[in-house]
């Protein structure tokens, strides 16, 4: 396979983007697809280089260490999830209820699951391989993404709409790994994002709701 020459990073493609970013990005979508598919422990660095058409060597000018690479792959999938979950939050009307807010922040994660990005397809695969310092320096992106669900869970508590006696936390765990594990293994071809995203919010509410 060719191998990707080092680029200066002065230098620029015709948009205006550094050439310098523009290999960034091909070694990051590398590294992605590499993880995604063989997992952290049979992930080497060559097998990124020459997924990048670039060579081990190279990759160093970019990241420090693998760890470094695997750490952006992780961040990168993790605000692309809490991008999907907002965009769909955001299109619910003002007076939406707590079962909408849960309906619409479910299909924003199985959407983003269901989409068999690299990144977030990676992160489901290596996030439990990963070494403990890795999943240290993570922790402060991973909250942001439990900080979307916290506000939901305590929104409805406040409304009244969510029993109190329910543990914000236990819920909150509960529901992304109820998603997590729908999306992998109760999915099928014809299922959308948005069945079952209804079908989990009526699952989860009728548990939940103040009665």
């Amino acid at each position: 396979m060719a191998r990707a020459a080092s680029v200066s990073k002065s230098q620029s493609t015709e948009n205006g983007t550094s050439k310098s970013d523009v290999t960034r990005q091909r070694i990051l979508d590398a590294a992605a697809k590499v993880l995604a598919e063989k997992g952290y422990a049979h992930t080497r660095l060559s097998d990124i280089a020459d997924e990048a058409e670039s060579h081990a060597g190279g990759l160093y000018y970019y990241f420090a260490s693998r760890k470094k690479l695997v750490e952006a792959i992780l961040q990168i999938a993790t605000r692309r999830t809490i991008e999907a979950i907002n965009a769909q939050m955001n299109a619910l009307p003002a007076k939406a209820t707590t079962e909408d807010r849960i309906r619409a922040a479910v299909t924003g994660q199985i959407a983003e699951i269901l989409s068999h990005d690299a990144y977030t397809t990676a992160f489901l695969k290596i996030y439990s391989q990963v070494p403990e310092d890795v999943k240290k320096r993570h922790r402060p992106v991973l909250r942001e993404f439990f900080e979307v669900w916290r506000e939901i869970i305590r929104k409805g508590q406040e409304a009244g709409e969510i029993r109190p006696d329910i543990d914000a936390s236990v819920m909150r765990l509960s529901i992304i790994g109820s998603i997590q594990w729908s999306a992998e293994w109760v999915v099928s071809e014809t299922s959308s994002a948005e069945a079952l995203g209804e079908q989990m919010a009526k699952l989860f509410f009728s548990g939940i709701r103040r009665r």
